[in-house]
């Protein structure tokens, strides 16, 4: 790390506290907080989508996994990819149609107030997981750039994020998270791009031919009907995860409508299917070159997981290996600053509103969902280092485990009940508890002889294949399982209270129903954001584009330009849209 990384660090540092300043004055009242007044456009909310679809896990835990594994990884992005096509096909114009400031008041719509506030205080905890192993996950790799203490530096980068999702809300988390796009998508592109110049790797047909055999033979990892069931459970798992009202839903509340909720959709589907085989490229060479990661990063307990780094570092040259690791801290905030918007929605609209301070007027409720997002960042860090002391496995399956547990059995009921009306308001929490039960029976209770006979194996298990298929039944048990009760429950409908069935119905009747102009009541000012937008754009640009006057080879700096150019040109398509933009009149 040289001086001149530093001074890049820097400046973003600085750019991210500067989008929560500007868009500071974006938020009068708590809709607008917390869902930017449903008046966002569809590439703000697409861009965010896709940023906290992937994290910084994807350059750490995963980059840890493809090291070891190879292309398996790929069925974990590909799933993404399905659930993303199932996204545009069938709920993203549900999910903004649901007309809700966030997921816990849609929850309210369709279940009834009782599972409004027990899923509130069951997702709680889980965003703030989510957002500590995700901060877990990018101080392990700033620790092993820097050579600094793990914990201090969780602490540190956490407090960044907390100051400017505190002061923008959702305003400063998406406009963040698009600009954040840009970095990660220019400066991995240059990374893979440079790893396969490498003259020890010789291009893509020099890496497949160097990169151990098991990275492309997954049956040596593990036996065949091991993999074909994890693939299986992936592809179950985030196919749920992407369409139920709770995870996919709380994406799209920001967008104007419907359609422009679709159109959002696209640039994760986009990014779920180019993006993959660029980030395999680093920590398949890792793997191709023999690189000694555990004694370049000694302080890690999984060495593996700095695969993505090592490349990056041997070949970027100074300034852009700087923009790498704001490309990588720009991945967690998208997972963090999210989660602590999303908590702190959830708890002011459907627990203090409702519960504490009926009468509470906007501005009182805006200061008291910045005060409790406060509250959350620090949880969020706390856990963060906590994880870190207990934590033994990789973080790719630590993240896959809690979806599979604990997730998963939420989901479920989430994902029906945006399409089937006629349950009892209690079928979404026993569904849940159920699946949850279910979860926990196969994770823990099942011997492993007894998964691998029902496959026809014989014992014993590797510990990777132990750890894989208990995920692979935990996944297809608590899905096919719960998604039995649930439908089950459709018998007890004759028994529920007619204002339930009502109410559901309504919500259902209302997914369906498109936006119109008239319903746009806190829509800001689209020529605004198309203008505040571009001109971050070509100020991050141009910065970027100052990088290529150091000495470097012609390769690197091409790579300095290309950042800029493109993050410069997109800048300007905004610029074009403010012309064909006029401000939108609060109806």
């Amino acid at each position: 790390m040289s001086t001149l990384d530093y001074a890049v660090i820097l400046f973003y540092f600085l750019f991210m506290l500067g989008i929560g300043a500007v868009f500071k004055k974006f938020n009068s009242n708590s809709s607008d907080y917390f869902r930017g007044g449903g008046a966002m456009q569809w590439w703000m909310t697409g861009a965010s989508t896709f940023m906290v679809t992937f994290s910084a896990w994807t350059f750490t835990g995963a980059a840890g996994k493809i090291y070891e594994t190879g292309t398996l990884v790929l069925a974990l992005y590909l799933s993404n990819a399905v659930g993303n096509v199932l996204v545009f096909a069938f709920t993203s114009y549900r999910f903004r149609q649901m007309r809700a400031v966030t997921y816990t008041e849609a929850v309210r719509d369709r279940y009834g107030p009782v599972n409004e506030k027990i899923f509130l205080l069951v997702k709680l905890p889980i965003f703030v997981l989510v957002g500590a192993i995700g901060l877990n996950a990018v101080g392990v790799f700033m620790a092993a750039v820097f050579g600094l203490d793990l914990n201090l530096t969780m602490v540190g980068l956490g407090v960044i994020v907390l100051v400017m999702s505190t002061s923008g809300g959702a305003w400063a988390v998406v406009a963040s998270d698009f600009v954040q796009m840009l970095v990660v998508a220019t400066i991995t592109l240059v990374v893979a791009f440079l790893a396969l110049r490498l003259p020890e790797v010789g291009g893509v047909s020099g890496l497949i031919e160097q990169v151990p055999s098991a990275h492309f033979n997954w049956s040596e990892l593990a036996r065949p009907e091991i993999i074909g069931l994890w693939i299986t459970a992936m592809l179950i798992n985030q196919v749920v995860h992407h369409n139920d009202l709770a995870n996919g839903g709380s994406r799209y509340l920001t967008v104007k409508n419907g359609k422009h909720a679709r159109l959002a959709s696209l640039i994760p589907l986009a990014g779920m299917l180019l993006f993959p085989l660029i980030w395999l490229v680093p920590p398949m060479t890792a793997a191709a070159t023999g690189m000694d990661l555990a004694a370049q990063f000694p302080e890690l307990k999984k060495p593996e997981e700095a695969a993505y780094v090592a490349v990056s570092l041997a070949v970027l040259p100074a300034g852009l290996v700087g923009l790498f690791v704001c490309g990588i801290f720009a991945a967690t905030m998208s997972t963090m600053d999210s989660g602590l918007n999303k908590a702190s929605g959830i708890f002011v609209r459907s627990l203090y509103h409702p519960v504490f301070k009926p009468g509470a007027t906007e501005t009182h409720l805006l200061r008291v969902g910045q005060v409790f997002t406060v509250i959350l960042g620090v949880l969020m860090i706390a856990l963060a280092i906590v994880v870190n002391q207990w934590r033994t496995i990789n973080l790719f399956d630590l993240v896959i485990q809690i979806a599979s547990i604990v997730s998963l059995p939420i989901a479920v009921p989430m994902l029906w009940g945006l399409f089937v009306a006629r349950t009892p308001s209690w079928s979404a929490w026993t569904t849940a508890l159920f699946g949850f039960a279910v979860a926990v029976t196969a994770r823990w209770f099942v011997p492993i002889e007894a998964l691998l006979g029902a496959l026809g194996l014989e014992a014993p298990a590797s510990p990777r294949e132990d750890t894989d298929l208990r995920y692979g039944v935990t996944v297809v048990a608590v899905f096919v399982l719960g998604s039995v009760w649930f439908f089950a429950t459709r018998a007890a409908a004759r028994y529920a209270k007619p204002e339930d069935l009502r109410r559901a119905d309504a919500f259902i009747e209302r997914t369906v129903t498109p936006i119109g102009d008239e319903e746009n009541r806190e829509a800001a000012s689209d020529g605004m954001q198309f203008r505040v937008m571009s001109w971050l754009c070509l100020i991050y640009g141009a910065v970027i584009g100052g990088l290529a006057v150091f000495p470097q080879t012609a390769p690197q700096r091409l790579g300095a330009v290309f950042c800029s150019v493109v993050i410069v040109a997109i800048g300007l398509l905004l610029r074009l849209g403010v012309r064909t933009r006029k401000s939108v009149t609060p109806a």
